[in-house]
């Protein structure tokens, strides 16, 4: 989808390069199904620093503990909680699909032209993202999606049973913010801002779900053109047919 956008795209491994490339607009972690090294979230870190742009699309993958991962996220003063988020407010996801989340949409020039158009947005089985109390002041946190007060967390699921779509005792209860923006000014009065948009899924850019809900589109693209910081293209798009 950045091809919209006049985006190139090119795959990084962060294993065979000494830095990421000087010329990255952005860079975008999307699905990862490991965790990563420490060498790669060094150099990640490393970029960030320097006023880097990045997007995280981040899915729970169970047996799978993102220790690296959160480490980075954690020094920008959020956590990735590997637990999927189920909806009971019944005008918060699909009709009898509580695993589908429409979330509640936060105000955020990422989010306005989605909500001001009206778009639902449709999660798939989101995890949630966690805002540490103790972080940096320079940084800013925005939530941009949340769910209800009336959702829940859960490490498993089953959802062939219907007691398994309740909350139980000891479950964490919402709302939690499924998608975040975050900005740290440079301590260089020249330097670059840092941005970073963490969403707790990636399955919401699953082509069957786009074509019924392009908002997911707006979505992603809104969030790339936010990082890179140009705001004035930042709008929702007709719809298109996703390949």
């Amino acid at each position: 989808i950045l091809e919209f956008e006049n985006f190139d795209l090119e795959k990084l491994n962060l294993l065979q390069v000494e830095e990421i490339p000087a010329d990255a607009s952005l860079v975008i972690v999307t699905s990862p199904s490991t965790d990563y090294t420490e060498e790669e979230v060094e150099k990640l870190r490393a970029y960030l620093y320097a006023g880097g742009k990045a997007i995280f699309a981040l899915d729970k993958v169970t047996d799978v503990d993102f220790i690296n991962i959160n480490e980075l996220l954690r020094s920008y003063g959020v956590q990735f909680r590997q637990q999927w988020v189920i909806e009971s407010d019944s005008t918060r996801h699909l009709p009898n699909q509580r695993n589908l989340m429409v979330p509640e949409i936060e105000g955020h020039a990422i989010t306005a032209p989605i909500s001001s158009d009206r778009r639902l947005l449709v999660l798939p089985a989101p995890a949630w993202i966690e805002e540490l109390e103790m972080r940096r002041r320079s940084l800013e946190i925005h939530r941009l999606l949340t769910s209800s007060e009336l959702s829940f967390a859960r490490d498993e699921l089953a959802f062939t049973e219907a007691a398994e779509l309740l909350a139980r005792d000891g479950d964490p209860l919402g709302p939690f913010a499924v998608a975040v923006a975050i900005t740290e000014p440079p301590e260089d009065v020249d330097g670059d801002e840092t941005r970073i948009v963490v969403i707790a899924t990636s399955v919401f850019l699953n082509p069957q779900l786009t074509q019924s809900f392009p908002g997911n589109v707006d979505l992603m693209l809104n969030s790339i053109n936010w990082v890179y910081q140009r705001e004035e293209t930042i709008s929702v798009r007709p719809k298109v047919t996703m390949m």
